[in-house]
C-alpha cells in the first residue's frame, strides 16, 4: 500500500465509525498546478490516483469520481479552460457537475437540484424596471417557489435567496 493510502485509510475509517451511514466520494482536482512544473503536476496527480484507487478497493463506502479524467480526456479541448489554461471554465464545471449528479444522485435529488437551479437562475435576473407590475409578479412568484422549497425541505437554508428577493 502506498504511503498516502496508509495515511488516509485510518482517517476514512474513523469518519465512518463516527458517521455509520457516511459515503465518501473522493476525486483528484482537475486544476493543473503548473508552477511546480508539468511533470511534477502529473506525478502528484498519479500518486493521488493510486492512493484513492487502493482506498476505494478496500473500503466499500469510499468511491472515486473522475473529475480529473473527465476534464483531461472528455473535455480535452482548450475551449473548456479559463484564460489561464489551467482552470476549467464554467462550461466545463457545469459538464462535470452534470456527470457527478448522474453518477451519485437519485432521480429525486436530481429533480431537487433542477428546482434549485431554476431559482438561482431566476435570482441572477437583473430587472430593467424593478417597480413594474411584471417584476413585482416575478418576485412574488419566485418568493412562493422558495417558500415552497423551504417547507418541503426544512433542512435546507434558503435564507439568502429570500433576502435577495426582499430587496429586488
Amino acid at each position: 500500500m502506498t504511503e498516502l493510502a496508509e495515511a488516509l485509510l485510518p482517517v476514512f475509517e474513523k469518519l465512518r465509525q463516527e458517521l455509520p451511514n457516511l459515503e465518501i466520494i473522493a476525486t483528484v482536482s482537475p486544476v493543473r498546478h503548473l508552477r511546480d512544473g508539468l511533470v511534477e503536476n502529473q506525478r502528484s496527480k498519479a500518486t493521488l490516483l493510486l492512493a484513492l484507487d487502493e482506498i476505494c478497493q478496500r473500503l466499500p463506502f469510499a468511491h472515486y469520481f473522475p473529475a480529473y479524467e473527465i476534464l483531461l480526456d472528455d473535455l480535452r479541448d482548450y475551449r473548456f479552460y479559463a484564460d489561464d489554461l489551467a482552470h476549467p471554465n464554467q462550461l466545463a464545471t457545469d459538464y462535470i457537475w452534470q456527470y457527478f449528479e448522474g453518477a451519485f444522485f437519485d432521480e429525486k435529488t436530481q429533480a431537487l437540484c433542477g428546482r434549485i437551479e431554476r431559482v438561482l437562475t431566476a435570482l441572477a435576473h437583473r430587472p430593467f424596471h424593478p417597480q413594474s407590475a411584471e417584476h413585482q409578479y416575478f418576485v412574488k412568484k419566485q418568493t412562493g417557489i422558495v417558500k415552497e422549497l423551504s417547507a418541503e425541505f426544512p433542512h435546507l437554508d434558503f435564507g439568502q435567496e429570500l433576502l435577495k428577493l426582499a430587496v429586488f
